[in-house]
């Protein structure tokens, strides 16, 4: 999907009561979309999804991330979420 699109439809899923939204890191210039996102809903909690390594977790918060999801567990991705940058 293209990022332009991913603040219409958080703030459609934020009208119908979902409050937390995703962001798949496997969906085109995902950081981009989070930072999107919550420029332009800013009452959504958005996440990163799909965090698959260390260096995606860490790029997480700086683009706003509130929390972030991995698909199963990779203790490399378990090590680097110790570091406590995003939830």
């Amino acid at each position: 999907m293209p990022p332009v699109h991913t603040p219409a439809l958080a703030r459609a899923a934020v009208n119908a009561g979902i409050r937390a939204v995703e962001v798949t890191l496997a969906s085109d210039r995902p950081l981009e979309q989070i930072a999107a996102v919550r420029r332009h809903v800013p009452e959504a909690t958005v996440g990163a999804g799909t965090v698959t390594t260390p260096e995606e977790l860490r790029a997480a918060p700086a683009h706003r991330a509130q929390f972030a999801v991995s698909p199963c567990f990779f203790p490399p991705v378990a090590d680097a979420a110790s570091e406590g940058r995003v939830p």
